[in-house]
């Protein structure tokens, strides 16, 4: 690329503010954390109570396997790998466990 054609690259695509980057993922981690604290709670209750909780267990793993299958997208690794297919085994089993509990 010339200068040129940099130049207007960067005024049609501005750079992100480095700040608004961190806030941006303090929020969602943040966000993570809440989710993960209200799932916990949930579960406990239903235990507690003895209620059927794979419902619960299925969606923890469910977001795991998303986590790790879009970390693995970007930061190939054969540990990520392993922990991506894990997870969704994980999922696929609790979810087939609520299925059928519920059908």
């Amino acid at each position: 690329m010339n200068k040129k054609d940099i130049l207007t690259y960067n005024q049609k695509n501005p750079p992100r503010d480095e700040r608004e980057v961190f806030i941006e993922s303090q929020i969602f981690s943040r966000g993570n954390i809440g989710f993960l604290l209200t799932l916990i709670l949930i579960f406990l209750f239903k235990v507690i109570k003895g209620y059927e909780y794979e419902d619960l267990v299925a969606i923890f793993w469910g977001y795991l396997a998303a986590l790790h299958y879009y970390k693995y997208q970007y930061y190939p690794s054969k540990k990520t790998l392993f922990i991506t297919c894990i997870t969704i085994i994980l999922f696929i089993l609790f979810l087939t466990m609520y299925l059928i509990k519920m059908w």
